[in-house]
């Protein structure tokens, strides 16, 4: 029996009308349904607004915000797994460099996601339930091995197949939506997501290309010849670095290392910054100070802030 239907397919291919439909139709064969879209904050086998503090690192909060991780988390895998909807202002600000998806580097990130997928399918395993998922099989683990972290395919196909390893005992089925109307989806999709029909047609043109990252013709940062490894970096070293993403709390920078730095969003400038993507977009070749090193955990701070 098939106890997980997994929809996926490029933006504007109708995986969430899909989605949906297949869940009414579950629902009329009697069976007990719950579908699962992208961005709903509570998956139940993902973690998209979650941050991961490992035991060790928890005396660096003062003992208000201790308190209220331990209240507002679940202690697994060495650490602290924390629902970030829960908390606001400088709490989050403190938190969110600890975010699972778009900070963690992904020796830490990788077994904590493999994790969530193993105790999902165990669960579902033993209940009545037939879950619809939208995105979180393909779209999502790709995003972040190859816009954030580079990884060639080879590897994130490898990431995939062990994700598939662990939900195997439920049968999955996976639907991959191929949409050959594009151009008046894109059309529709653009009107309702306020963007013009071109930014949203070229987003989609680059990721329907196999094999390819449009961002390899970005131009290339000069970069320091001291600066080969992680190791080699030094608090205060002003660095050139491309900028790789931009998030709602700042943006990641290529500084030639293993691992993309971050520039919070309280350090892209010494002006007030509503968004990131109003100061840095991209492709952008930037300099930056390292502000911070952790070592152990492979994490570099950076400012934008008199580069």
């Amino acid at each position: 029996m098939t106890k997980l239907y997994l929809v996926e397919g490029l933006p504007c291919s109708g995986k969430s009308t899909t989605a949906k439909f297949i869940s009414e139709k579950l629902s009329e064969m009697d069976k007990s349904v719950i579908l699962v879209d992208e961005g709903s904050g509570k998956h139940p086998a993902d973690f998209e607004f979650h941050a991961y503090v490992e035991k060790n690192d928890l005396h660096k909060f003062d003992a208000p915000l201790q308190i209220k991780i331990k209240e507002c988390s679940e202690l697994k895998n060495g650490g602290y797994i924390i629902d970030l909807s829960q908390f606001a202002d400088e709490d989050l600000d403190l938190l969110i460099k600890y975010k699972i998806y778009d900070v963690l580097p992904w020796e830490v990130e990788m077994p904590q996601m493999i994790n969530r997928w193993q105790d999902f399918a165990k669960k579902a395993s033993y209940d009545e339930k037939v879950y619809v998922f939208n995105c979180v099989f393909l779209q999502n683990p790709m995003c972040e091995m190859m816009m954030r972290f580079n990884f060639p395919e080879n590897e994130s196909f490898e990431y995939i197949s062990k994700i598939y390893q662990s939900i195997s005992s439920l049968n999955p089925i996976v639907i991959y939506l191929k949409n050959d109307d594009i151009v008046d989806k894109v059309k529709e999709t653009a009107k309702e997501l306020d963007v013009g029909e071109m930014t949203l047609a070229d987003i989609i043109e680059e990721m329907s290309k196999p094999g390819r990252d449009p961002r390899d013709e970005m131009p290339k940062q000069i970069l320091r010849a001291d600066v080969l490894k992680f190791e080699d970096l030094r608090d205060g070293m002003v660095l050139t670095g491309t900028v790789r993403n931009v998030t709602d709390f700042g943006a990641f920078v290529d500084i030639g290392v293993k691992h993309d730095g971050l520039v919070h969003i309280s350090q892209l400038s010494n002006s007030f910054v509503k968004s990131p993507s109003d100061v840095v977009s991209v492709g952008d070749i930037v300099k930056v100070k390292v502000i911070g090193i952790d070592q152990e955990r492979q994490k570099v701070q950076l400012s934008m802030k008199d580069a």
